[in-house]
């Protein structure tokens, strides 16, 4: 059977068909279910215990749902901001700017280089 062959018959698997150990693949994504699931239950039990608290059970009617919908419609827009700058960067085929390059870089002092100092006499001396 050549490999062609062998690759068109493991192609209704997808990439399972062109895994060298089934099994232990398997076994890793039924290990990756079960840590997500405990994740999640983790997570609304935080949810839970935040929405419980002094703080947020004291905010008027529907100012936890306001707040929620500013923040995502700020994390949407940034986003998109984002996305757009890596669009027009890439058309232009400069590097895109990271949180470390951003405009709130402090930016070092420029430092004199001895090493490329002229020993001897100066023009005019």
């Amino acid at each position: 059977m050549t490999r062609r062959s062998r690759w068109a018959g493991q192609a209704h698997y997808g990439s399972l068909g062109h895994t060298d150990n089934p099994e232990q693949h398997l076994h890793d994504l039924d290990r990756t279910v079960t840590d997500t699931h405990a994740g999640l239950a983790d997570t609304r039990r935080a949810i839970e215990q935040l929405t419980a608290a002094p703080a947020i059970t004291a905010l008027p009617n529907g100012q936890l749902a306001h707040e929620h919908e500013k923040w995502r419609t700020g994390y949407h827009a940034e986003r998109e901001l984002a996305q757009e700058l890596a669009m027009i960067r890439a058309h232009h085929n400069r590097p895109p700017i990271t949180r470390s390059t951003s405009h709130h870089q402090v930016h070092q002092p420029f430092e004199h280089d001895n090493s490329l100092s002229i020993d001897g006499p100066s023009i005019g001396h």
